[in-house]
């Protein structure tokens, strides 16, 4: 009787252990997803400042 209720509960850590390490894996996908779409957003605002940063340059070229 306690070498079953001895598996069981060897049985239930390693469920629980398992459930842990695929959340975290989920969590690690969902937050690297995350940081890509950053990094495009990040990528799409540094090229709309560098044409105004052109577009400034080119007036203030012309104005003198």
């Amino acid at each position: 009787m306690a070498e079953t209720q001895q598996n069981t509960s060897v049985r239930d850590k390693m469920k629980v252990a398992v459930l842990t390490a695929m959340n975290i894996t989920g969590e690690l996908f969902d937050s690297q997803d995350l940081c890509r779409q950053a990094e495009s957003q990040y990528d799409a605002y540094r090229r709309r400042f560098e044409k105004i940063g052109k577009k400034i340059d080119a007036v203030l070229a012309s104005a003198r």
